[in-house]
């Protein structure tokens, strides 16, 4: 009995239902059984299902690779065009055909039928093209955009000679769906030229992207803004620097889905970057530095052999190793209480109590606590306490007694003897500790170019507050020289509110990380600008610590006003002061303030000022934050 269809006259939508179950080999099959079924099958247009779609073009020979389907071969031949399939025997030979015709043919085919997302599309051409390759790419393009939604493919790779060529494919493959985009000379096998890529990143198909990778051009380190918003880069720089490598440390420690990023390069200029001391292991050094997502540091290594280049990847906190021989700001630290014995005991008191209250409970990276009362007869030993109450108890055994102390207005003080002694202790860590010095006795002239060398070497800051109504000495700019070198401060204050400025020197211990350092010498009127900055990149809110010093002495009639603004770059937050506004008030030549800031905001500090005299004045700024920042440069 013989079959009421044949596949001439089969339904169209029982075609439909076989198509669907057909694999690319199939269709490709069916396609030659019929001029019905051809025709059906072109103008219906199944899925072919490829998961994967690659293609070379030569001088004489073009191939697509259909994946796991096979290979076909289109060659130049004096009579035509030869195509071979893979496994399938002989060439055939396509008479008067043009290799490059025939080979278009089948890419549009296969392009216009595949609707499910490949793999991969790679677009592959040699070294030795004589014919107009622009314009053979313009044919692909012109099948692309065939496709009114794009190609769909994850992945993408090119061999292309500019951003010309590679324009002429890339808009067309299917945004969202496109998360890897592979670059490649397709004349050399390093990098020679700079590939502009002006127009590509301006495409969706870019700004969607998950992953870039141009590893045989150059990049222009001025491009680098367009690539941070990626999980992952390979790229190739000729030459980069240390504005470059710090661009891409603020950008990524910002960044909540940065993964993996590797700079290579061929100029390094300078060649010793300053990126804060690193942990060296032989051919490498590696930085660590909290992100905006508290549980993963940024890890920077530089392989400095072979092939040279920065790694940018996250890593939990708990993989970042000990140094103990580095000092960072993560060092467990001193603090170290130094106080005239020519004070007043209250006084004293104001910044023990601070102490001990801001370290008894919360770790804030300080595991010794010392202390010394200074300008006495016969000098005392520096005192090492491994907690804060023995501290408390050796402070209050300690505290100013006037019949220890010189007598005489004449003498100067000792307190540069305590920090040389300091700097040569084996009892407690040096690097990033914190000197307090309340002074009421000024230094006689001395040379403090090697102490202020040795506390430098080690990170140690020295914030002093100094009376304006000395017990003795010469020479109070002596103590501002020593804190505002070091990147602490000095206040010079008097009277009833002398014991706030001891107490505000509190502060620092719990704002740890300076992150801004600046002195400026000024006269008369005008205006200072500070960089933008962002104290703290995660989403968090936090009160950051100000402090802005408007003299190098102590108050006198030369000085008529200071006053200073923050301001978010977007304007939605403004604080002012001393004078005016939600500022703390100005105690002295300080001004220390905490105001409230957002987290992942850029802001603005702009200081007006002015004085009576065309004397040059100094005003230092120092700006502090609880989320982590490397040393920065010493003020000038």
């Amino acid at each position: 009995m013989s079959s009421e269809y044949s596949l001439v006259t089969i339904p169209d939508v029982t075609l439909d239902k076989i198509l669907e179950y057909c694999h690319f080999r199939a269709i490709i099959l069916l396609r030659k059984v019929c001029h019905r079924i051809r025709n059906y099958i072109d103008q219906t247009v199944p899925d072919i299902h490829l998961t994967s779609l690659e293609t070379s073009v030569y001088n004489k020979e073009c191939i697509i690779n259909y994946g796991s389907y096979g290979k076909v071969r289109y060659k130049d031949h004096e009579k035509g065009c030869e195509v071979e399939l893979e496994h399938e025997g002989e060439p055939i030979l396509v008479e008067n055909g043009n290799f490059l015709d025939l080979f278009l043919s089948d890419l549009k085919f296969a392009l216009s039928h595949q609707k499910s997302t490949l793999n991969l599309f790679n677009f592959v051409q040699g070294v030795e093209i004589e014919f107009d390759m622009i314009q053979f790419l313009e044919r692909v393009s012109q099948i692309l955009k065939e496709k009114p939604h794009g190609l769909p493919t994850q992945e993408f790779h090119m061999k292309a000679r500019n951003q010309e060529e590679i324009m002429t494919i890339l808009p067309y493959l299917k945004p969202k769906l496109l998360d890897t985009i592979w670059l490649f000379d397709a004349l050399h096998l390093d990098p020679v030229e700079t590939l502009k890529i002006d127009k590509l990143t301006e495409l969706e198909q870019w700004k969607e992207a998950k992953t870039v990778g141009i590893p045989t051009f150059f990049i222009s380190p001025s491009e680098l803004e367009h690539f941070v918003h990626l999980e992952m880069f390979l790229l190739f720089a000729e030459t980069i620097s240390q504005d470059d490598l710090e661009f891409l440390r603020k950008s990524l420690i910002k960044s909540p889905s940065f993964d993996n990023f590797n700079l290579s390069y061929k100029n390094l200029k300078p060649e010793d970057l300053l990126l804060g001391p690193p942990f060296v292991d032989d051919s490498q050094d590696v930085w660590f530095f909290k992100t905006s997502d508290f549980k993963r540091i940024l890890a920077i290594v530089h392989e400095k052999v072979d092939e040279p280049h920065f790694s940018f990847t996250p890593v939990d906190e708990s993989k970042v190793p000990e140094a103990p021989d580095a000092c960072t700001p993560r060092t467990n630290s001193t603090i170290l209480y130094a106080y005239s014995n020519d004070l007043d005991a209250y006084d004293v008191n104001m910044l023990q109590s601070d102490i001990v209250f801001f370290n008894r409970d919360i770790f804030y990276g300080y595991t010794t606590f010392a202390n010394v009362r200074f300008d006495v007869k016969h000098e005392e030993e520096i005192q090492y306490h491994s907690d804060v109450y023995s501290f408390n108890a050796s402070v209050t055994a300690h505290m100013p007694n006037s019949s220890l102390s010189y007598g005489d207005s004449a003498t100067g003080s000792d307190v540069f003897n305590v920090l040389k002694r300091y700097l040569e202790n084996d009892q407690a860590t040096l690097c990033g500790s914190i000197v307090y010095i309340v002074a009421k006795r000024y230094p006689n002239q001395v040379d403090l170019t090697s102490l202020i060398t040795q506390l430098r070497a080690n990170h140690v800051f020295v914030y002093v507050v100094a009376h304006a109504v000395p017990s003795g000495g010469n020479n109070p700019h002596a103590l501002f020289e020593v804190a505002s070198k070091t990147n602490g401060f000095c206040v010079f204050n008097s009277g009833a509110n002398f014991w706030i400025s001891v107490n505000d020197l509190g502060g620092v211990n719990y704002r740890k990380y300076q992150f801004f350092s600046q002195n400026y010498a000024v006269t008369g009127s005008g205006r200072i600008e500070l960089p933008l900055f962002t104290p703290n990149p995660t989403k968090y809110s936090e009160q950051m610590l100000v402090v802005i010093t408007v003299a190098d002495h102590k108050i006198d009639n030369t000085f008529i006003s200071l006053n200073y603004t923050i301001e978010s770059v977007d304007g939605s937050f403004v604080w002012t002061g001393p004078d005016i506004g939600s500022g703390y008030p100005r105690f002295g030549t300080g001004i220390l303030a905490q105001p409230q800031l957002n987290g992942s905001t850029d802001y603005k500090l702009t200081i007006d000022y002015h004085y009576a005299t065309d004397q040059q004045q100094v005003i230092e700024t120092r700006l502090h934050s609880n989320f982590y920042h490397d040393f920065v440069p010493f003020a000038n």
